[in-house]
């Protein structure tokens, strides 16, 4: 009963055409539970849950949904269930944000985080401000401040 309604922050129940603004058209589906999945997980579980979490190497954007990696995975690894919560630009604080809120709670077996070095200039203030998962203000560090009206704010 304290099961979260999703395990991810992808808005429940897409079914759409995007193209990302590159005209590379691609189809995301999103099932209820807010993952980039064609269907929902079922509970009690049945299979090995492999939780991925990352940014947009996991998100694959331009990609229909059975070429993204956790599509390949389910068909190559039966029985396990590959539950991808990738979404473009967050970084290691979301990951571990949205495991302690959301991603426990699907019970996973292996859990698969994707990092890349954008996930260390994603954790400037600047950027937590335009893409952090919980939308709150950051507020620099003095380092970060300085180093701000120094470099960046011409």
């Amino acid at each position: 009963s304290d099961r979260p309604k999703t395990f991810g922050d992808l808005p429940p129940n897409q079914d759409a055409f995007l193209d990302g603004g590159k005209s590379l058209a691609y189809r995301l589906k999103v099932n209820s539970q807010g993952l980039r999945m064609n269907h929902d997980v079922k509970f009690p579980k049945t299979k090995q849950h492999v939780f991925m979490m990352g940014d947009s190497q996991f998100y694959s954007p331009f990609l229909d949904n059975e070429f993204i990696a956790s599509a390949i995975l389910e068909k190559k690894f039966p029985n396990a269930e590959f539950m991808n919560s990738g979404m473009i630009c967050l970084s290691v604080d979301d990951y571990l944000s949205l495991f302690d809120e959301k991603a426990k709670f699907a019970e996973p077996d292996l859990v698969i985080m994707e990092t890349n070095g954008g996930d260390i200039t994603d954790l400037f203030f600047t950027n937590r401000n335009h893409y952090s998962r919980n939308h709150s203000a950051n507020i620099p560090t003095p380092l970060e401040e300085k180093f701000y009206k120094e470099n960046l704010a011409k």
